[in-house]
């Protein structure tokens, strides 16, 4: 990635940045970079969720690994 594609995708995040927080600047310099504020269930990493079952908490290449693995013993 260039320096100029940087540059974009700086002020890209940074007016979306500012049109959350219209009234804040100062919030929106600090919080472009990462702009999820929620760390719920829902947002977050899908691993930390408890309400999840453990098959559910699994990528997609783990969940094939293990079905072809089980496959595997049969």
């Amino acid at each position: 990635m260039g320096k100029a594609e940087r540059r974009h995708h700086r002020r890209r995040m940074l007016n979306k940045a500012y049109s959350i927080n219209y009234y804040d600047k100062e919030w929106a310099l600090m919080n472009y970079n990462h702009m999820c504020n929620c760390s719920c269930p829902m947002c977050c990493n899908e691993r930390s969720n408890k309400w999840l079952k453990r098959r559910d908490k699994l990528s997609m290449q783990e969940r094939k690994a293990e079905d072809s693995y089980n496959d595997q013993l049969k």
